[in-house]
């Protein structure tokens, strides 16, 4: 006897589950991140991402017949194209995060720019703490170097960026003496811009002449290089530990930005 089952044979409620356990994870990701960490592009995107998903699986059958007409089609062949053109660009930056990500500078810079992010308050958040950890095992190999920590007073924060740094690295054993604090900025672009007056004047030199070290979370090295070659620096990056519980958030912001910086030129 067959047994009519309203298009849901087993391909189809796979799909089905499929969509939704995709989506409401996705969404579950968000609501985890907003609570936890600050809110940006990359703690709002896998909601957005989600939804559509959640809300295609929670009517897939119908979905099925509506798409079979010619509107539909044109719909589901739009969003299939929308995500194929975001999972392309999300692996082309996911390729380049990673690769500048596994590059080690050299020993021996002129001067290490340590670039800033949250503080929780008046201490140090997870990523920047790391930040500091990678800068202050740098410096104690290269002793010539220099320090600029890079940074200003953010939403939210009870001191600057930089300060918290710089207590970070003098309690990881770096003198205060090779620690200069530049504590306005609140971009990456303005952690380099800023940052080259103040490290000029230390070292006696162009900028230009100097061989940087930045450090930043492995995700953020890719983008932080591309600004500091626009602005002419011989900087190679250092990537520090990123906090595997909010990854995708951080790369997901990161591919973003890049592309939109790519967009700027």
């Amino acid at each position: 006897m067959h047994r009519h089952t309203y298009g849901q044979s087993k391909p189809t409620m796979g799909r089905r589950v499929a969509l939704i356990a995709v989506g409401s994870l996705l969404i579950a990701d968000t609501l985890y991140a907003a609570a936890k960490i600050s809110m940006n592009v990359g703690v709002i995107l896998p909601a957005l991402i989600g939804l559509p998903l959640l809300a295609i699986g929670a009517i897939y059958p119908f979905w099925q017949q509506w798409t079979a007409r010619s509107v539909g089609r044109a719909l589901k062949w739009a969003i299939a194209l929308a995500y194929g053109a975001f999972g392309a660009l999300f692996l082309l930056t996911g390729a380049l995060m990673l690769g500048s990500a596994v590059a080690l500078p050299s020993a021996g810079a002129d001067a290490v720019i340590v670039l800033g992010c949250a503080l929780r308050g008046y201490a140090p958040s997870a990523l920047l703490q790391y930040r500091c950890d990678a800068a202050a095992a740098y410096l104690r190999d290269s002793p010539d170097a220099i320090a600029v920590v890079s940074g200003g007073q953010g939403r939210g924060e009870m001191r600057s960026e930089a300060s918290a740094m710089a207590e970070a690295l003098a309690l990881a054993g770096i003198e205060p003496s090779r620690i200069v604090q530049e504590a306005a900025s609140t971009s990456t672009e303005e952690n380099f811009d800023l940052s080259v007056p103040l490290l000029e004047a230390r070292l006696g030199k162009k900028a230009t002449d100097c061989r940087i070290v930045y450090v930043t979370s492995g995700f953020h090295v890719y983008r932080a290089g591309y600004v500091a070659k626009r602005l002419g620096l011989r900087a190679e990056g250092l990537a520090a530990r990123s906090n595997p519980q909010f990854l995708l958030n951080h790369v997901l912001r990161e591919c973003v930005v890049i592309v939109v910086a790519w967009l700027k030129g």
